[in-house]
């Protein structure tokens, strides 16, 4: 149900503007409320029963937020839904990438790659999916070497792993 409301949340603050730098910046003040909601007092101020929501409200007009996502913040609070924040920053970025046309992708490798190389991979995404890639870079020594790419359901695995794991199903059979 959470994610339900965290959608049409997500939906209503994409609709709510048509500029793009509203809504860079709606979705970097939502993924740091989410962030500081989950490792901060801030999930208890906004959770706890102690606080009234006139003590909330006050405390979210001092975060310097965008005004959208200030009033966003705001129906929540008095709705009581404070609690779908961590979905919410999920939900928006997934609306916003839907919207602007470009897919995130998590690429895994054995090391950490230069940011020349993490280019390169994403650049290779690009012409093989004809869409804006925003990588997420994921290490797995299990890997061995090459690269793994998942988007969504689709994965592109040029991993040693993957190879090794195809010569024992090809000697095997």
């Amino acid at each position: 149900m959470s994610q339900q409301i965290a959608r049409r949340y997500a939906k209503a603050l994409i609709q709510s503007t048509s500029e793009e730098s509203h809504w860079k910046a709606i979705e970097s003040d939502l993924n740091a409320l989410a962030k500081a909601y989950l490792n901060t007092p801030l999930g208890e101020l906004f959770e706890n029963p102690v606080f009234h929501p006139e003590e909330r409200l006050a405390f979210s007009k001092q975060l310097g937020l965008n005004p959208l996502t200030e009033r966003c913040l705001e129906l929540m609070i008095d709705r009581n839904r404070t609690f779908v924040l961590p979905e919410l920053a999920r939900s928006y970025t997934r609306e916003l990438d839907s919207k602007l046309g470009r897919i995130r992708a998590r690429i895994t490798t054995a090391r950490a790659l230069s940011p020349e190389q993490l280019s390169e991979v994403t650049g290779a995404l690009f012409k093989r999916l004809g869409k804006e890639v925003i990588p997420e870079p994921e290490v797995d020594l299990a890997a061995l070497g090459g690269v793994r790419a998942q988007i969504g359901g689709l994965v592109f695995d040029g991993t040693l792993e993957a190879q090794f794991s195809q010569l024992r199903r090809d000697l095997c059979n």
